[in-house]
């Protein structure tokens, strides 16, 4: 259990996040595997390196500069990675709950919807990569030695949500892009 002080700060930043739409998948800061309290405000780390973002409105500054204002008008960015790459909800102003889950590359060039909700992404973090983009997918399932899967077995979350790893992660990604094909478009249309 969770002190008072951490739970607060957790509820400020899911505010600071999400606004008023928190996915009750993410509402119970309990259910993550680990929290840092070292920092002020907590990290609070869903499973691996994947972590809240702290600042969502900074990390939408930096990645898309002056395109940030239109861009945050669709995207809510919620989690960071070990190599600061970005996943946000790309919810065109439906709610979240129906929304796909987007990567935004750390370096800005493999941008793509990689789930169709956030129980799809979740089944792919459950999978163990340690980024979820279709790329690293891919190369992680080609080159199988190279990489060692991120343990995810202690992540009360998924078994709290009773969620399974993705039985065919690349799949799922691709099917995510074909239904939500014009995402890479909508980004590249920002900056012109």
């Amino acid at each position: 259990m969770v002190s008072k002080r951490t739970q607060s700060a957790f509820l400020r930043l899911l505010k600071q996040i999400f606004g008023a739409e928190v996915p009750a998948e993410l509402g119970d800061c309990n259910l993550f595997e680990t929290i840092d309290t070292d920092y002020d405000p907590p990290t609070f780390f869903v499973c691996g390196d994947f972590q809240l973002v702290d600042d969502p409105q900074t990390a939408l500054e930096n990645w898309f500069g002056d395109a940030a204002h239109k861009a945050g008008e669709q995207l809510r960015i919620f989690l960071i990675d070990g190599n600061t790459a970005l996943y946000a909800f790309w919810h065109q102003g439906q709610p979240l709950a129906a929304a796909p889950i987007v990567y935004l590359d750390d370096e800005g060039v493999e941008n793509s919807v990689v789930a169709n909700n956030l129980r799809e992404f979740f089944s792919l973090l459950a999978a163990g990569f340690e980024r979820i983009s279709p790329e690293a997918i891919a190369y992680a399932i080609a080159h199988p030695g190279e990489h060692e899967p991120v343990d995810v077995s202690g992540c009360p979350l998924f078994a709290a949500l009773g969620i399974e790893a993705a039985p065919d992660p690349l799949l799922g990604v691709q099917q995510a892009r074909a239904a939500h094909p014009d995402f890479a478009a909508w980004v590249a249309g920002l900056f012109v």
